[in-house]
């Protein structure tokens, strides 16, 4: 008995390893790493490789390089002419009206001037306008390579703005890649990207604009990105893999092939007509485009891509003055210079 016990017991013992390294491997792969643009935000730290950096929008550029923002000494009151009791500081340049802080007071912060206020650690941003470089840019950027949910909401403000434009560019190896933008968010916009596959160094750049109309657009921002473990098998997949959007959006989905032969998307399991291209471009997403999206490719089918889509916010009706300088301590053509 003694002698059968012994010649078991090393195959229980290797089996028994086996088995935990397995769910060790699988641990590995389940835990959910989360950077949160208001719970990381850094007044001291805003580097070209930095998780999350703070820049300009250099639109006017073919390949726009996205220049970072280079000094956090000027507070909110300074850019913005409000008259907050405990002014957040901003990342921001000597001088305009443009930069992202946070409000690290320990108490929401309120303006009688523009009708702003500011939640206790809320981020709260505003574009430039005018001339290159133009607009300002949130910047994320893949400690490793891993798969990524991405959850944001942008809003309103100030009760003077009239509405902002966004759009989330993925740079690899050099090369943009358009994913999803808005013309105007409304009063507020809600997304998600779900199942982005980004290797280690890739980057979403988080792009806003006045939308052609710059006062008062004071701009509350919240991004979630949840990363986890990719698998390390390339499989066929859509980029991304899912996901809400707003109506009147544009919207690229692309599929990642590793097969051979003729590429076809299909929506709700129907061949959508013309589709035979990598990535599938929704010009303006409307409540219809909802639904379930696939590629086949020769004998290799992707996994399905289900896309929600919310109604469309409305614009803010134009705020009653349109003089920035009700807005701002200075007049707009001064704070451009």
């Amino acid at each position: 008995m003694n002698s059968q016990i012994r010649r078991f017991a090393p195959i229980v013992l290797l089996h028994f390893a086996c088995i935990t390294g397995a769910l060790l491997a699988q641990e590995g792969r389940d835990k959910v790493t989360t950077y949160s643009l208001a719970d990381d935000f850094s007044y001291t730290n805003n580097g070209a490789a930095s998780t999350w950096s703070y820049r300009l929008d250099d639109s006017a550029s073919p390949s726009p390089s996205f220049p970072l923002l280079t000094l956090a000494k000027r507070n909110s009151n300074e850019l913005w002419g409000s008259d907050f009791p405990k002014p957040p500081l901003m990342w921001s340049e000597e001088s305009g009206y443009w930069g992202i802080g946070r409000n690290d007071t320990s108490e929401e912060q309120v303006s009688s001037k523009n009708g702003t206020r500011w939640a206790r650690g809320e981020v709260l941003f505003h574009p430039k306008s005018g001339g290159s470089p133009a607009g300002l840019v949130i910047g994320w950027t893949a400690p490793e390579r891993m798969l990524i949910d991405v959850s944001y909401t942008f809003g309103r403000g100030s009760l003077q703005g009239n509405g902002i434009g966004y759009e989330i560019l993925r740079r690899s190896d050099g090369k943009d890649a358009h994913l999803v933008d808005l013309r105007n968010i409304g009063s507020s916009v809600s997304n998600e990207l779900n199942g982005l596959l980004v290797a280690k160094g890739e980057q979403l750049f988080f792009r806003f604009n006045t939308s052609g109309d710059a006062s008062g657009d004071i701009t509350r921002a919240g991004i979630v990105i949840n990363g986890r473990q990719a698998a390390a098998k390339p499989v066929m997949t859509l980029q991304p893999s899912g996901g809400t959007v707003m109506a009147g959006s544009k919207l690229t989905l692309t599929a990642t092939s590793i097969g051979e032969g003729t590429l076809q998307w299909y929506k709700d399991g129907k061949p959508v007509p013309n589709a035979t291209s990598a990535s599938y471009h929704l010009r303006r997403v409307n409540m219809d485009d909802a639904g379930t999206y696939s590629v086949v490719m020769g004998a290799a089918t992707s996994a399905d891509a289900i896309l929600k889509v919310n109604p469309q916010s409305i614009p803010p009706e134009p705020y009653p003055s349109h003089t920035p300088k009700e807005v701002f301590s200075d007049t707009l053509a001064e704070q451009e210079r």
